[in-house]
């Protein structure tokens, strides 16, 4: 029976040959298979790259938007500095315009002042002419002051005047006036009248006798134009001539 005897040998041949087995291996950690554990460590991975490619992108964004808004704050601020700058040349140029605006009004009142100190000065000039040309068209007239200075000097030591007087009436009436003063002073008058004298006489011409310069004195502070001569033995004489001329 070969074919009995063929299927032995390989029965036999095919038991000699060694037997492979396919075995996994089987752990565990904290209670979960380790074949879990490679897939979450996988996932974590693959999260933990995703993660960084997010943050490496939101860093750059980051970066960018904060370039950009230096940037922008760099020009804001470029930008109000040029505009401060313009505004600090425009307040320079108007201040330049006030100074130089201030100074020509200076100018011009200084120009004004002495404009109207000049004018002041021929206004004064004018009143003292205006002045001295009432006093020269007026008549002479003693103040009832200086007939009273007259009289205190005349009285107790003159005891008689002689007053001569011009044809002239402006003349006879300052005549009037100091025979008035003397009168008041307890002193008698002799007037004379000397009708036209040539030369003509001006102001007072005044002689009289030692002993009685006060009553000269007198005559000559009521009246400066008097000229006064002492001559001894004299009677107290008094001669009025016209008004001196203004000028």
């Amino acid at each position: 029976m070969p074919n009995g005897a063929d299927d032995m040998s390989a029965m036999s041949a095919s038991s000699n040959k060694p037997t492979i087995v396919n075995k996994r291996i089987v752990g565990s950690m904290w209670g979960y298979s380790l074949a879990l554990w490679d897939k979450v460590s996988l996932w974590a991975l693959i999260i933990g790259m995703l993660c960084g490619a997010v943050a490496v992108f939101l860093t750059g964004i980051s970066s960018f938007i904060s370039l950009r808004t230096s940037a922008i704050a760099q020009a804001d601020t470029q930008q109000a500095t040029a505009e401060a700058q313009a505004e600090g040349k425009r307040a320079g140029a108007v201040a330049a315009q006030a100074t130089e605006r201030t100074s020509a009004l200076e100018t011009q009142t200084a120009s004004l002042q002495a404009a109207n100190t000049q004018l002041q000065i021929r206004l004064e000039e004018e009143r003292i002419n205006r002045l001295r040309l009432q006093v020269a068209i007026s008549s002479r007239h003693l103040t009832p002051e200086q007939m009273d200075t007259i009289a205190d000097a005349v009285r107790g030591r003159i005891s008689n005047v002689i007053i001569a007087y011009t044809s002239d009436a402006e003349s006879l009436a300052f005549a009037q006036d100091i025979a008035f003063a003397v009168q008041k002073g307890g002193s008698a008058i002799t007037a004379e009248g000397s009708g036209m004298m040539v030369p003509t006489p001006y102001g007072l011409a005044v002689t009289l006798p030692p002993g009685v310069e006060t009553f000269g004195e007198a005559l000559k502070a009521v009246y400066p134009e008097t000229r006064l001569t002492f001559s001894a033995n004299a009677q107290p004489y008094i001669l009025v001539g016209h008004k001196p001329p203004p000028f």
